[in-house]
C-alpha cells in the first residue's frame, strides 16, 4: 500500500458534530494545513448516518456497519485504512470488522490504546454509556444480537487482544478486565520497564496468533496532566513520547491492516498540545502505510 485513506466519523454517541464528534474535522483541518502536507491529501471518506432521528445504540451500530465497509473497500484498492471517529466503539469494531469482511480467513487482532478499560457492559455499567463498552462487544461479551448486524462481525478472541495505557476504571469492570486472557499493560508498566520492557512478550504472543491487526487509539490514553482529549481523560495516563513509541513498536512488530484515532474533543484541548501529538500520530501511521 502506498496511500491512506481516511474514513472521518464526525459522531458522538449517536449525534453529529457534538463533542468528540468535532474531533475527525479538527484532526483533519489541521494536520493538512502546512503547503507541504496540502499537497499530499489523503482521500477522504465522511461516513454519514442515514437516519434523521439518531439514537445512541442504534445509529452507532449502524455507523459500525458503514466504517466496516469503508475499511474493506480501503483495503480493496489497495489503500490503507485509517478511521477518525468520535467514539471508540464506532472505530475499532467497524475497523475490525472491515478487516474480517475484507478477508474472512485467519486470526484478526487489536491494539486497543486508552485510558480507560472500555470493558463495561449494560449490566455492570454505572453510567449506561454505549462507548465504555466498546472493548466488551469486540470480544463478544455484549450486544451480540446487534453486533453480527454489523457486516463481517466477529466476536475476537481476547488473547489476540492487547489494552494499552488503561488505568481508570469502574470496580466491577475492573475485575472482569482482570479475569480476562486480554494482555493488559499500564502506563506505570511502561513507566518503570520501558516500551520494549513492557510490552515485548504480549506483542509477540498476540504475533504468533493474528494475521491482521487493526490498532485503536483512544487519544485520552495521553496523561491529562499533558493535556485534555476529552472530558473523561485522567491523570496517570501515558506521556506523549511514550505514547509515539509505543505505536511505532506495534507496527513495527505487528501486521498492522488498519487503524483509528477517535474520542478527540478540540473544545477541551485550548492550548492545542494534545492535536499537536494526534498529527505526529497520523504522520507515524501514514508512514505505516507507505511501507505495508
Amino acid at each position: 500500500m502506498s496511500a491512506v485513506r481516511l474514513s472521518a466519523v464526525p459522531y458522538d454517541s449517536g449525534h453529529r458534530g457534538k463533542r468528540q464528534g468535532l474531533g475527525p474535522a479538527n484532526l483533519i483541518e489541521h494536520w493538512l494545513a502546512s503547503p507541504e502536507e496540502s499537497s499530499r491529501l489523503p482521500e477522504v471518506v465522511w461516513v454519514e448516518s442515514a437516519t434523521d432521528f439518531p439514537t445512541e445504540v442504534a445509529t452507532t451500530f449502524e455507523l459500525m456497519g458503514r466504517v466496516a465497509d469503508e475499511v474493506r473497500s480501503a483495503l480493496s484498492d489497495n489503500r490503507f485504512p485509517l478511521v477518525l471517529a468520535g467514539n471508540c466503539n464506532t472505530s475499532a469494531l467497524g475497523g475490525a470488522a472491515g478487516l474480517r469482511l475484507w478477508d474472512p480467513v485467519g486470526e484478526v487482532g487489536v491494539v486497543w490504546f486508552d485510558s480507560h478499560g472500555d470493558f463495561n457492559t449494560p449490566e455492570i455499567d454505572p453510567l449506561g454509556f454505549l462507548d465504555g463498552q466498546g472493548l466488551a462487544i469486540v470480544t463478544g461479551r455484549c450486544w451480540q444480537s446487534a453486533a453480527r448486524q454489523v457486516p463481517g462481525f466477529e466476536p475476537v478472541t481476547d488473547k489476540s487482544v492487547m489494552l494499552i495505557g488503561a488505568h481508570d476504571f469502574d470496580d466491577d469492570e475492573g475485575v472482569a478486565l482482570a479475569r480476562s486472557d486480554i494482555a493488559h499493560v499500564t502506563p506505570s508498566q511502561i513507566r518503570r520497564e520501558g516500551v520494549e520492557g513492557a510490552l515485548g512478550a504480549a506483542i509477540e504472543a498476540v504475533a504468533q496468533r493474528v494475521t491482521r491487526v487493526y490498532l485503536h487509539i483512544d487519544l485520552d490514553v495521553i496523561d491529562a496532566d499533558y493535556a485534555r482529549a476529552n472530558s473523561y481523560a485522567s491523570p496517570g495516563g501515558l506521556e506523549p513520547d511514550h505514547l509515539l513509541e509505543a505505536t511505532s513498536f506495534v507496527v513495527d512488530r505487528l501486521p498492522i491492516a488498519a487503524a483509528g484515532l477517535a474520542a478527540y474533543d478540540p473544545t477541551m484541548d485550548g492550548s492545542g498540545r494534545l492535536r499537536g501529538v494526534a498529527t505526529q500520530l497520523l504522520d507515524l501511521l501514514r508512514e505505516t502505510a507507505k511501507g505495508s
